[in-house]
């Protein structure tokens, strides 16, 4: 599904989310609070914060990682994120993250071309996570 023509709304029906990174097995809930051309989050508690961090290995980086992401309605999506707390947290004081973060669902190419390079950079780590996600299911 595309994020401008789907996910963005369901974004805005169900902020509530967990994330699931296939590669280690570890989850974390988020709180989507705005939806632009991507959608800004934040851990819901310190210990989502804390297993964010483990699945990133324990550093911040911009670098688009492939998730999953479950929506309170059980559907699941392919999105990609990054961890660096920046900007405004949405009052949110007690998940240990002084910021947000970003989660970037399934654009065309033209529209992350459109929002620059970094959005391309999230659009190719969706579509490696794809492809990895089919082969997961192939074992």
């Amino acid at each position: 599904e595309n994020w401008y023509t789907y996910l963005r709304s369901l974004c805005r029906r169900l902020s509530n989310i967990t994330v699931y990174d296939y590669s280690n097995g570890i989850s974390w809930q988020l709180k989507v609070f705005s939806t632009g051309t991507h959608a800004d989050c934040v851990p819901v508690t310190a210990q989502d914060t804390e297993n964010m961090m483990r699945a990133f290995g324990g550093k911040n980086t911009w670098t688009p990682k492939p998730v999953w992401v479950q929506f309170s309605d059980g559907s699941i999506y392919m999105a990609t994120t990054h961890n660096v707390p920046h900007g405004t947290d949405s009052a949110n004081t007690n998940n240990n993250f002084p910021g947000h973060l970003c989660l970037h669902f399934p654009r065309t190419l033209a529209q992350v071309q459109a929002i620059g390079p970094y959005a391309v950079s999230h659009q190719t780590a969706v579509e490696v996570g794809w492809q990895q996600t089919q082969l997961l299911q192939k074992q």
